[in-house]
């Protein structure tokens, strides 16, 4: 069943009910609202078996999309043998992954902001993105119940790049525009282009920006390929122009293996290796240096993209700045010649500026109820739910995947955990695969054993030395001369002149429906699609 907003209002209680280790050193509550949260949402597998839960005296392990067509409550065996029926007879199903929902706040300290897990539920993946959105409604009804013990608000809600629940986070996050009476309004009206449709309470929606990553480099895996000024750029072509700047074959190889597709640092150095090709310029044939001048432009975007999350000498003004840079690339590139899905598939475009536009918000958010806040553009997204997720699947040697039971149980231990860890930091020891490398303007790689956290921030990312309009405009400057060079002009002038047109309203509609429907060309199920590069052999 879906949990209701009574039983994670209780759960919250518990989980926040102390002050973390240290209670004689309490965490002061920052500015008028508190800690701003990001409330997160993510599947894991989990063992298909029924399981007595004793503290509740229910049968747990079925599917929340049939739960309530079968009895849950262990009153006699009857009850056992008639939920044995519904399963075999169809009626009921067992729960082959759960939703996990966790909180992470927006703060510098450890101790504040470590994952916690505050529901969980077994789906069988057969729901749809209205039903979907009720169990978010019901964690987001259950946080502000409990914001005293929170001792905040959720600042946005943050997922991957899951179709279903992106719908849902369109039916919660996009309701009305913006008002005009809203703390956040004076600091993001005046950025032409940005997106100002919320949910209530200025509810926005976050992508994961690792997962981005991701889906990046599956773009340029797709057989076929992708449009960049008119240039089709496929994954051969890739490969070759990676060889003329002496790449190894090698390395080549497993850059574009389509097999490893969840890398974080694969990812990463795939996109790393574009931004860092030789410039067009310095390429003599005439077709070669086309194509390069496509690269480049992506080269450019990706640099965009990744700096803000991985070069820890960043302020917050320049992150921002590299943002607003990277979503006004995007929606030139996306509307030139009314490319669209030539260039890439409307769910990573839609992920990507859903991405970039919680951040403005969020920053705008902090600046309104914690002016003298230090704002960590790393917080956002999921990766606090991954790290609980990896913890998870290790707490019980080689049983990495429980059954719904043992999850609830694991990831109540993991909350313990995640006190003790952040009280001696020097005992935690990240996954690989969530270890992403510092990206600096040379290009250099740090391999560093942990995450880049805020500890490890260099930047100045205090809220009260940026205006969120400034790095959007200087965003839109460099976006138009990075562009300029390009055979078939931008025409910004139209795009502003339409005041329908914005990052999520490219053509002047919405990119993605508020229904539940998932778009034909969503990249996330093109798994069929994909190809690699083979090693040249003789």
């Amino acid at each position: 069943m879906i949990p209701s907003t009574a039983e994670l209002v209780g759960n919250i209680k518990g989980v926040f009910s102390s002050d973390l280790i240290r209670s004689d050193t309490p965490v002061a509550k920052p500015g008028s609202r508190g800690f701003g949260y990001v409330l997160q949402f993510d599947e894991i597998a989990c063992e298909q078996r029924i399981r007595y839960d004793p503290s509740t005296n229910k049968m747990i392990g079925l599917a929340r999309e049939s739960s309530d067509q079968t009895p849950v409550e262990f009153t006699s065996i009857e009850d056992a043998h008639q939920l044995f029926d519904d399963l075999k007879g169809g009626t009921a199903e067992l729960a082959v992954e759960a939703t996990v929902i966790a909180l992470g706040a927006m703060a510098a300290d450890t101790r504040v902001y470590a994952g916690r897990a505050i529901g969980v539920s077994g789906t069988c993946k057969k729901e749809n993105a209205e039903t979907h959105a009720k169990l978010i409604e019901n964690a987001i009804k259950a946080c502000k119940e409990s914001e005293s013990e929170l001792r905040g608000y959720v600042m946005c809600i943050a997922s991957d790049g899951e179709s279903r629940r992106g719908l849902s986070f369109n039916l919660l996050t996009m309701q009305e525009p913006l008002k005009e009476t809203s703390p956040i309004y004076r600091h993001l009206h005046s950025l032409e282009l940005l997106d100002l449709m919320v949910g209530r309470d200025d509810l926005t929606g976050d992508k994961d920006y690792k997962h981005v990553f991701k889906r990046y480099r599956n773009l340029l895996l797709r057989k076929k390929g992708l449009y960049v000024d008119g240039i089709h750029i496929t994954p051969d072509i890739l490969a070759t122009h990676l060889r003329a700047d002496a790449v190894s074959e090698i390395r080549i190889q497993a850059l574009l293996n389509p097999d490893d597709r969840q890398d974080v640092v694969l990812a990463y150095n795939l996109l790393k290796e574009i931004v860092h090709l030789r410039s067009a310029d310095e390429i003599g044939e005439p077709a070669f240096r086309r194509v390069r001048s496509g690269l480049n432009i992506l080269g450019k975007l990706f640099e965009q993209l990744i700096a803000p999350y991985t070069s820890i000498s960043m302020t917050l003004a320049e992150q921002l700045t590299h943002l607003s840079t990277a979503a006004h690339i995007l929606l030139a590139l996306y509307t030139q010649n009314r490319a669209r899905g030539t260039f890439m598939p409307v769910q990573l475009y839609a992920d990507s500026m859903i991405m970039i536009k919680n951040a403005f918000f969020c920053v705008a958010k902090m600046k309104a109820y914690d002016p003298k806040g230090s704002f960590y553009l790393i917080l956002l997204g999921t990766d606090r739910l991954e790290v609980l997720f990896g913890m998870v699947r290790t707490i019980t040697g080689n049983d990495c995947n429980p059954d719904l039971l043992q999850l609830g149980w694991r990831l109540s231990d993991c909350g313990t955990a995640a006190e003790i860890l952040a009280a001696y930091p020097e005992w935690d020891r990240a996954p690989r695969r969530l270890n992403l490398p510092a990206f600096t303007q040379r290009g250099e790689v740090h391999r560093a054993t942990d995450h880049i956290n805020p500890a490890s921030w260099q930047g100045d990312v205090c809220v009260a030395n940026v205006t969120p309009l400034t790095p959007w405009r200087e965003g839109q400057k460099r976006a138009q001369s990075i562009l300029s060079q390009m055979q078939t002009p931008i025409k910004w002038d139209t795009l502003r002149s339409d005041p329908r047109i914005n990052i999520l309203q490219p053509f002047g509609e919405p990119v993605l429906k508020r229904t539940g429907e998932i778009p034909d060309d969503d990249d996330e199920r093109l798994d069929t699609t994909m190809s690699g590069v083979r090693l040249p052999t003789g």
